[in-house]
């Protein structure tokens, strides 16, 4: 969970999480999305990179989202990339949530009454 990341990075930096949040100027709402499980967009996370003096692929590394994709080893749609991107910034529950949204579509999509 990225949270943990960015609490380990304050301390390092001997800096509140707050402190740093200010810093980099990101509100406290959002820290409160990030304690709840959700995921900062890119350019979030470049300017935390730049705000702790780390590349953006290190910070990237930390959270582990360079994990490959076992689901298909097909490179993904724009869509399926924007898709991925919502979902980072959401709770583990509402992400949940969606999923089970998006496969309830599925399913009567597929399974109409009229067929």
């Amino acid at each position: 969970m990225f949270w943990q990341t960015f609490q380990r990075l304050c301390h390092e930096a001997k800096q509140s999480p707050g402190e740093a949040a200010k810093g980099i100027g990101i509100g406290y709402r959002t820290l409160k999305n990030w304690r709840k499980g959700s995921m900062p967009q890119e350019r979030t996370l470049q300017r935390i990179a730049d705000y702790f003096g780390l590349s953006m692929d290190a910070v990237m590394l930390e959270v582990g989202m360079d994990a490959p994709c076992e689901a298909s080893a097909l490179p993904l749609t724009n869509l399926e990339t924007r898709l991925i991107r919502v979902m980072r910034r959401l709770s583990a529950e509402q992400q949940e949530r969606l999923v089970e949204t998006l496969e309830s579509a599925v399913w009567k999509g597929r399974y109409s009454p009229d067929e």
